[in-house]
């Protein structure tokens, strides 16, 4: 398998959403409308410096989460980035 960009990957699936295509099973069709629904949910139609804004948002969110929750239960815990 190949690398897509992911804002090519959502044009793609969305270009084949709206293309009617009478052979297309029900199954078929949903699964293209589920990875619509996917591939926007994760952000994947934004600008790629709005995802990168997301993605610091949504790390910072959750740092402080873990640092409050573990200050208030006297709880140490590590977190691990990859």
């Amino acid at each position: 398998m190949y690398y897509v960009k992911p804002n090519s990957f959502l044009s793609r699936v969305v270009a084949v959403s709206q293309f009617k295509d009478p052979k297309c099973s029900k199954e078929g069709k949903r699964l293209v409308e589920r990875m619509v629904k996917l591939g926007k949910r994760n952000g994947l139609h934004l600008d790629k410096d709005v995802q990168v804004r997301i993605k610091v948002c949504m790390f910072d969110a959750s740092l402080h989460f873990v640092l409050t929750l573990s200050s208030r239960f006297d709880v140490h815990c590590v977190m691990s980035f990859a």
